[in-house]
């Protein structure tokens, strides 16, 4: 019975090695050679369920190594330079893929390797000094940038944009300088740039459209405005009242750059008298500053940049001429009532009857600037009257006959 357990045994052995043999031949084939590898893959690929991806994923990564050791003993044959620029170009794309391959090509030729790192180490260092370098040019170049608005801010319409203008005919401004200006100033000054200067053509680029957007829409709003403060200077221009300086002075009813526009559209008669009674000559300076801001804009309209803005022949200079007329007309109309005062009361009723009468007659007359400059009894009259505390200013009125008594007092609640 043991020799037969015996026998069965060695013939399941025989059996089990037989069997055998082709399954470990086959796994050897499949390990070694390539194009069994392949076949077999595609073969057990095509087996339903997971067992036939996995033979499917095999085959892939087979065939991504094979690649990845055909590119490395591509790369290994190119000098260390060459090598260099090739794997920093793998290392921008697949960093994985850089350090799989550079691993590759050290098993292939290490010394060669280590030299390459050291290149590609020292382009390292060389490109972020670069870097740094760009980096602080740029930082320069908003500085300028930021200190170019910032000094042209300080300055008026008029001056910013002869200053531009001069700089763009010498070429001293660049496309991005221009657009830098335009985004970045004040939108009143960037506006007044945008559309009376000559830019160069590429500036348009360099403007963002948020920021055109909002130029058109002030552009809009300064037609607007223009109409308005027109129709406020017809209105004061036929104003008979005598406190107009209250209302367009320094603590009147509109802000500067409002009245730029106003005394720009009032007669220069008009525009000098009322500044001749405002004792206040930093208020004048401003005044006139901004009255040449508007001159120069509206020269801008139908006139090139290089006429207008070199046009020196402002409306201020009228005024303040037509000014000192009206300022020495109030020192000697003060003189004049100074001595009225000094009247009795029936000589005083005696001469506001007179020049009651003679209301519209010239007393003097001066040209200037081509501009002719009239003062009547009327206007000595009202100050006249003005000068007076309410007592005697009643008994004037009640000591006229009563016709002269309602128009001079008409004459008086027309001025206010």
């Amino acid at each position: 019975m043991s020799e037969k357990k015996e026998k069965i045994r060695d013939i399941a052995i025989v059996l089990g090695v037989f069997l055998a043999l082709p399954i470990f031949t086959g796994m050897i084939a499949y390990s070694l050679n390539d194009q069994v590898y392949d076949t077999t893959n595609r073969m057990l690929s095509n087996l339903p369920g997971s067992i036939g991806g996995f033979f499917d994923r095999e085959g892939e990564e087979r065939e991504r190594e094979k690649i990845k050791e055909e590119l490395a003993d591509y790369y290994i044959e190119f000098d260390k330079e060459q090598l260099a620029d090739k794997l920093i170009m793998l290392r921008g794309e697949d960093r994985e893929l850089y350090q799989e391959l550079r691993d590759k090509l050290g098993r292939r030729d290490l010394g060669k390797i280590t030299e390459v790192e050291e290149i590609i180490n020292r382009r390292d260092q060389s490109e972020d000094m670069l870097m740094e370098l760009l980096m602080e040019a740029q930082e320069e170049k908003e500085r300028r940038l930021n200190e170019l608005v910032s000094g042209y801010s300080s300055l008026s319409k008029y001056e910013l944009l002869l200053e531009v203008d001069e700089k763009l005919g010498n070429n001293e401004l660049s496309s991005e300088e221009q657009g830098y200006m335009v985004n970045n100033l004040d939108t009143g000054d960037a506006a007044a740039v945008l559309n009376y200067l000559d830019l160069s053509p590429g500036v348009q680029q360099e403007i963002s459209e948020e920021r055109r957007e909002i130029i058109r829409r002030y552009n809009r709003e300064q037609e607007r405005e223009e109409e308005r403060l027109k129709s406020l200077a017809d209105a004061y221009n036929n104003s008979n009242s005598r406190n107009l300086w209250s209302r367009l002075g320094p603590d009147g009813l509109y802000d500067m750059a409002e009245l730029g526009g106003i005394f720009y559209y009032l007669n220069t008669d008009k525009a000098g008298g009322i500044l001749a009674k405002i004792d206040d000559h930093n208020f004048s300076h401003q005044l006139y500053r901004e009255i040449q801001n508007y001159q120069t804009l509206q020269r801008l309209q139908s006139e090139s940049p290089q006429d207008a803005l070199r046009n020196q022949d402002f409306k201020t200079a009228e005024i303040e001429a037509v000014k000192e007329v009206h300022t020495r007309w109030e020192q000697r109309v003060e003189d004049i009532i100074e001595s009225y005062g000094n009247l009795e009361n029936p000589s005083l009723v005696n001469q506001v009857d007179l020049m009651l009468q003679r209301q519209n007659e010239v007393i003097k007359r001066e040209e200037i600037e081509g501009i002719t400059v009239e003062f009547t009894h009327e206007d000595v009259l009202m100050k006249l009257m003005e000068s007076m505390d309410p007592q005697r200013k009643a008994v004037v009125i009640n000591g006229l006959e009563e016709d002269q008594s309602q128009r001079l007092t008409r004459m008086f609640l027309d001025g206010e």
